[in-house]
């Protein structure tokens, strides 16, 4: 499905229906499809409409312009897409760069959110050498495409087993990054460069807060995760035994378990009938 909100078009799916909403940020250089699996067994299980944006930059997203697509361009994407769907119990979840777009949603606009997912990311901002590696992405992406750069990360993107066994996994997220414009990806990477450091916002997060991360993830580690769970008052910290960066899609059922029950126990979301 596609829509016009704050001046762009954004491509977005729902599954599921009730009065919670859980919206679904997903990782870069991947789009909307990446959250396939949990929207599904989400609303399943449990009386709750599941969004999930491409954004923007990805998937059937607009890309803004040439400029740095920030993150706080991207939530404010994501404001105008749930007023349009006119969801007002929200659950925010973010993995990766989806987190990052959390963060800034949740500094943006606290009162529109009762509780967060954060899922392989980090709170602190990119390093000297961070940036540096950011628009050696940006230039390599334009170069090359989407899917010579999802080759090049794959390998950090990934538990060993996955990549060993699991080469199904691999060919679906490389699709999912190929339906996103170098250009877009582009423009994301030099946003992400950009964004500010959230260590301060943590202690702020009064809402109950699950952290979940791969005890292989190379580019955010448990070490990341456990930084976020002991800053925010009201957390819970799960790690997921051989999942890499891209967690919910390695461990699939796994994740949607986690998720599945921090909804229900911890947020009192109903089991559908």
């Amino acid at each position: 499905m596609r829509l016009n909100a704050n001046g762009a078009t954004i491509g977005y799916d729902v599954y599921g229906e009730g009065e919670t909403a859980l919206a679904l940020l997903h990782a870069f250089p991947l789009s909307r499809g990446q959250w396939r699996a949990q929207g599904e067994a989400l609303a399943r299980a449990l009386a709750l409409r599941i969004i999930t944006p491409d954004l923007r930059g990805c998937g059937e997203s607009d890309t803004a312009s040439d400029e740095p697509i920030t993150m706080e361009r991207m939530t404010q994407d994501l404001l105008a897409l749930l007023d349009a769907l006119d969801a007002r119990r929200v659950v925010l979840g973010g993995l990766s760069m989806g987190g990052y777009c959390a963060f800034a949603a949740l500094r943006l606009a606290p009162e529109r959110f009762m509780g967060v997912i954060l899922a392989d990311t980090r709170a602190t901002p990119d390093t000297d050498e961070g940036r540096a590696g950011r628009e050696a992405t940006a230039t390599f992406v334009v170069a090359q495409g989407p899917g010579a750069l999802f080759d090049r990360d794959a390998p950090k993107l990934f538990s060993n087993r996955t990549l060993t066994r699991h080469p199904d996994i691999v060919a679906n997220a490389r699709a999912l990054a190929e339906l996103s414009r170098a250009e877009g990806l582009a423009a994301q990477t030099r946003g992400m460069a950009l964004r500010p450091d959230c260590m301060d916002l943590l202690p702020q997060i009064a809402w109950p807060a699950l952290i979940l991360v791969g005890d292989q993830d190379a580019l955010t580690p448990v070490s990341d995760a456990r930084t976020i769970f002991e800053r925010i008052p009201h957390a819970e910290l799960r790690v997921l035994e051989d999942a890499g960066h891209l967690s919910n899609l390695e461990r699939p059922e796994l994740f949607t378990e986690h998720v599945a029950s921090f909804l229900r126990e911890t947020l009192g979301v109903n089991q559908r009938g």
